[in-house]
């Protein structure tokens, strides 16, 4: 669903901007700047972090650690979370609607710290129910 969304955001967005859009900043100036087209890139490494990087992540977590399969779920998830973020920013950014992308950063880690510690405390609590 987040790669999608990264996709017709995208895909929305693509007439409206201008011909280079920011990929780098400081300090709520542009630093680097690459061609519009680089705007589906987004997609591209939603997928790359779904399918390559997952399995990665779930055979590194799933040797000492119960939770593996949801961590795994939860990490690839809020990765996909931050590019959609960056995607949303860059083209804020380039509009002149937003100028710093920390806070935006930071809200998109603590929102999904916080719903990892609820998604594994449910585990925690339909596993004690079973015994």
């Amino acid at each position: 669903m987040i790669t999608a969304l990264c996709l017709i955001i995208g895909a929305l967005s693509y007439s409206k901007l201008p011909t280079e859009i920011p990929v780098q900043w400081s300090k709520g100036v542009a630093t680097s700047l690459v061609n519009k087209n680089w705007i589906f890139i987004c997609p591209v490494i939603c997928i790359i972090i779904r399918y390559l990087l997952k399995p990665f992540i779930y055979a590194k977590l799933q040797m000492n650690n119960y939770y593996g399969e949801i961590i795994t779920e939860y990490l690839t998830n809020y990765m996909c979370f931050i590019v959609l973020s960056v995607e949303i920013f860059s083209i804020l950014f380039t509009f002149g609607v937003v100028k710093s992308v920390v806070v935006l950063l930071f809200v998109d880690t603590a929102i999904f710290i916080g719903l990892l510690v609820v998604g594994l405390v449910k585990m925690d609590l339909r596993g004690k129910e079973v015994l």
